[in-house]
C-alpha cells in the first residue's frame, strides 16, 4: 500500500495531536481497476439519468440544498 501522506505532531487547542498531511494529487497513484472503473461508469449514468427528471428550475433548488449540508 502506498503511503497517502504522513503524520506530524501539532498542538491543537493546548492539546499535543497528530495532524495528516496528505500528498498532493499530482504524487499520487490515482489509477483505477477495472471494477472501480465500470461502478463509476454505471454512477455516472444514473447520474445523467437523474438529471433529465428533474425540471428545468432545479438548479436554485439544488445550490440551497447543497448549502444547507454543508
Amino acid at each position: 500500500m502506498d503511503i497517502a501522506g504522513r503524520e506530524i505532531p501539532v498542538i491543537w487547542r493546548g492539546r499535543r495531536v497528530l495532524g495528516f498531511v496528505p500528498l498532493p494529487l499530482a504524487e499520487r497513484d490515482l489509477t483505477l481497476d477495472s471494477r472501480a472503473s465500470a461502478r463509476g461508469g454505471v454512477a455516472e449514468v444514473s447520474i445523467a439519468c437523474g438529471a433529465e427528471a428533474l425540471p428545468d428550475d432545479y438548479g436554485p433548488r439544488a445550490r440551497l440544498l447543497l448549502r444547507w449540508q454543508a
